[in-house]
C-alpha cells in the first residue's frame, strides 16, 4: 500500500468513527414529541377543542402528547405540571407514561385539575431532557 493509499483510508476510518459517534449522540434518547397540545378533552387519541384558555369550571385540562419511539423497547415519559413563571423542572406532581417502540406516533394524554394561574406541563424522556412543553392559563 502506498503512503497515499494508507493516508486516504485513515482519514476515511476517522471520518467514519465520527460520523458514527455524532450519529449515536443525536439520537441517544429515540424518544421525541411531533406534538404537546392543552386540551378540553381527549378522545380517540386526540385533542378535544385544543386551546390555551381554560376556566376552573371546565374541571381538567387535558395535555395531548404525540410521542415518537425509535428506541426499539418500551420507553418512559414524564409529564410535569408547574406555573409557567418558575423555572423549568421546578413544578411538583408528575404522570408517569409508557410508551411502546413503534415508528408511527403514539398518542398519550395527562391531565391535571383545573386550578387558576398561567400553567406550563413539560414533557421529558426517561434522562430527564425536555422533549416537549406547552403554557396554558386557567381563570
Amino acid at each position: 500500500m502506498t503512503k497515499n493509499k494508507f493516508i486516504g483510508a485513515f482519514i476515511g476510518l476517522c471520518v467514519l468513527a465520527m460520523g458514527g459517534a455524532a450519529m449515536a449522540q443525536t439520537t441517544a434518547s429515540g424518544v421525541t414529541t411531533t406534538e404537546v397540545v392543552a386540551a378540553h378533552g381527549f378522545e380517540h387519541g386526540h385533542a378535544v377543542n385544543p386551546g390555551t384558555s381554560f376556566t376552573v369550571a371546565d374541571g381538567r385540562v387535558y395535555i395531548a402528547i404525540a410521542v415518537q419511539n425509535d428506541t426499539g423497547a418500551e420507553a418512559e415519559i414524564t409529564v410535569q405540571f408547574q406555573h409557567a413563571d418558575q423555572p423549568v423542572g421546578s413544578g411538583t406532581g408528575s404522570t408517569h407514561l409508557t410508551v411502546p417502540s413503534q415508528h408511527r406516533p403514539y398518542h398519550t394524554v395527562a391531565r391535571t385539575g383545573a386550578r387558576a394561574g398561567q400553567w406550563r406541563a413539560i414533557v421529558r424522556d426517561a434522562a430527564g431532557n425536555v422533549i416537549g412543553q406547552v403554557e396554558f392559563t386557567v381563570t
